[in-house]
């Protein structure tokens, strides 16, 4: 219940606070806005302090689920694939080494594909 208060009340404040005239331009990108800039817009309004342990928080949080995406995308490919299908007599130490690997290849393909997507022209949160 508490992330969905840390998540969901910085987005209705940002929009509060654009309806009552404030942060005109900053929430604008080509002239449209864009609601992926409201967090860095309230992230402005709060004091140097505040600010970096609120961007070190958001940090962490991405990099845990960055973490457990790689976890599941190892998991899912090594017992899923690589041991039912490619090496039904793989040992721990072979099946660590290819999910290792796995994640590697996995990354490279998302760092590749990601800017064909269009995410930057719409948002983030409109494309998903």
């Amino acid at each position: 219940m508490l992330k969905l208060v840390i998540v969901v009340l910085p987005g209705i404040a940002a929009f509060v606070l654009y309806q009552n005239g404030h942060f005109g331009t900053e929430m604008l990108q080509d002239g449209t806005v864009n609601p992926d800039r409201a967090y860095p817009v309230l992230l402005n309004l709060l004091p140097v302090g505040l600010k970096g342990l609120s961007f070190a928080a958001l940090t962490a949080a991405i990099i845990a689920s960055l973490a457990g995406k790689a976890n599941s995308i190892a998991t899912i490919f090594t017992l899923g694939i690589y041991k039912t299908k490619l090496n039904v007599n793989a040992d721990e130490k072979k099946l660590v080494n290819v999910g290792k690997k796995v994640i590697v290849v996995a990354m490279l393909i998302a760092v590749v594909v990601a800017p064909f997507l269009g995410i930057d022209k719409k948002g983030g949160f409109q494309y998903i």
